[in-house]
Protein backbone atom coordinates (compact mmCIF):
# COMPACT_ATOMS: atom_id res chain seq x y z
CA UNK A 1 0.00 0.00 0.00
CA UNK A 2 1.43 3.17 -1.08
CA UNK A 3 -0.53 6.74 0.49
CA UNK A 4 0.11 10.17 -1.39
CA UNK A 5 -1.17 13.27 -0.50
CA UNK A 6 -1.20 14.78 -3.89
CA UNK A 7 -1.24 18.20 -5.33
CA UNK A 8 -3.97 19.05 -7.84
CA UNK A 9 -1.77 20.86 -10.28
CA UNK A 10 1.03 17.97 -9.72
CA UNK A 11 -1.19 15.12 -10.77
CA UNK A 12 -4.01 16.31 -12.80
CA UNK A 13 -2.72 14.17 -15.58
CA UNK A 14 -4.42 11.05 -13.00
CA UNK A 15 -7.73 13.18 -12.62
CA UNK A 16 -7.81 13.52 -16.50
CA UNK A 17 -6.51 9.72 -17.28
CA UNK A 18 -8.99 7.26 -15.60
CA UNK A 19 -8.21 4.50 -17.50
CA UNK A 20 -5.22 4.16 -15.03
CA UNK A 21 -7.37 3.39 -12.20
CA UNK A 22 -10.62 4.01 -10.27
CA UNK A 23 -11.57 7.91 -9.04
CA UNK A 24 -13.53 7.77 -6.13
CA UNK A 25 -15.84 10.94 -4.42
CA UNK A 26 -15.74 11.51 -0.65
CA UNK A 27 -17.75 14.12 0.65
CA UNK A 28 -19.65 15.38 4.10
CA UNK A 29 -22.69 13.75 3.45
CA UNK A 30 -20.98 10.31 2.86
CA UNK A 31 -20.74 7.70 5.83
CA UNK A 32 -17.33 6.46 6.45
CA UNK A 33 -18.12 2.87 6.78
CA UNK A 34 -20.07 2.66 3.62
CA UNK A 35 -17.81 4.72 1.42
CA UNK A 36 -14.95 2.29 2.42
CA UNK A 37 -16.79 -1.08 2.01
CA UNK A 38 -18.16 1.21 -1.61
CA UNK A 39 -14.28 1.62 -2.42
CA UNK A 40 -12.79 -1.50 -1.34
CA UNK A 41 -15.77 -3.52 -2.98
CA UNK A 42 -15.06 -1.78 -6.51
CA UNK A 43 -11.18 -1.94 -6.34
CA UNK A 44 -11.46 -5.71 -5.32
CA UNK A 45 -14.33 -6.54 -8.66
CA UNK A 46 -11.43 -4.65 -10.86
CA UNK A 47 -8.57 -6.70 -11.10
CA UNK A 48 -7.05 -4.79 -13.56
CA UNK A 49 -6.92 -1.46 -10.96
CA UNK A 50 -3.62 -1.15 -9.52
CA UNK A 51 -4.05 2.48 -9.22
CA UNK A 52 -7.31 4.40 -6.79
CA UNK A 53 -7.64 8.04 -6.42
CA UNK A 54 -9.63 9.26 -3.43
CA UNK A 55 -10.92 13.13 -3.83
CA UNK A 56 -12.05 14.67 -0.74
CA UNK A 57 -14.08 17.88 -0.42
CA UNK A 58 -12.97 20.74 1.23
CA UNK A 59 -15.36 20.01 4.29
CA UNK A 60 -13.95 16.72 5.37
CA UNK A 61 -10.84 17.03 7.92
CA UNK A 62 -7.35 15.90 6.69
CA UNK A 63 -6.81 13.26 9.69
CA UNK A 64 -10.75 12.15 8.71
CA UNK A 65 -9.42 11.40 5.00
CA UNK A 66 -6.13 10.08 5.97
CA UNK A 67 -7.98 7.12 8.51
CA UNK A 68 -10.34 6.32 5.63
CA UNK A 69 -7.90 6.69 3.00
CA UNK A 70 -5.60 3.69 5.64
CA UNK A 71 -8.24 1.88 6.35
CA UNK A 72 -9.07 1.15 2.93
CA UNK A 73 -6.00 0.33 1.82
CA UNK A 74 -5.11 -1.80 4.77
CA UNK A 75 -8.39 -3.79 4.14
CA UNK A 76 -6.89 -4.32 0.15
CA UNK A 77 -3.65 -5.35 1.79
CA UNK A 78 -6.05 -8.19 3.35
CA UNK A 79 -7.29 -9.58 0.02
CA UNK A 80 -3.50 -9.61 -1.12
CA UNK A 81 -4.14 -6.38 -3.59
CA UNK A 82 -1.60 -3.56 -3.94
CA UNK A 83 -2.71 -0.72 -4.82
CA UNK A 84 -1.77 3.10 -4.91
CA UNK A 85 -3.67 5.64 -3.29
CA UNK A 86 -3.56 8.84 -4.47
CA UNK A 87 -5.22 11.84 -2.17
CA UNK A 88 -6.70 14.50 -3.78
CA UNK A 89 -7.74 17.91 -1.31
CA UNK A 90 -8.79 21.04 -2.20
CA UNK A 91 -10.24 20.59 -5.80
CA UNK A 92 -11.26 23.67 -7.72
CA UNK A 93 -14.94 23.74 -7.36
CA UNK A 94 -15.53 23.61 -11.10
CA UNK A 95 -13.45 20.40 -11.75
CA UNK A 96 -15.10 18.72 -8.19
CA UNK A 97 -18.36 19.26 -9.60
CA UNK A 98 -16.99 17.88 -12.85
CA UNK A 99 -15.78 14.46 -10.59
CA UNK A 100 -18.76 14.69 -8.62
CA UNK A 101 -20.98 13.94 -12.51
CA UNK A 102 -18.68 11.44 -13.36
CA UNK A 103 -18.85 9.40 -10.29
CA UNK A 104 -22.47 9.47 -10.07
Amino acid sequence: MNIRETDIDERLDLLENVDNGEVFLFDRKTSRTRFHNKTVAKLQQNKAATHALIVFEEAVPRPRAMRVAKQIGETLEAFNRAIDIDIFFEIPRELFDLIRAECN
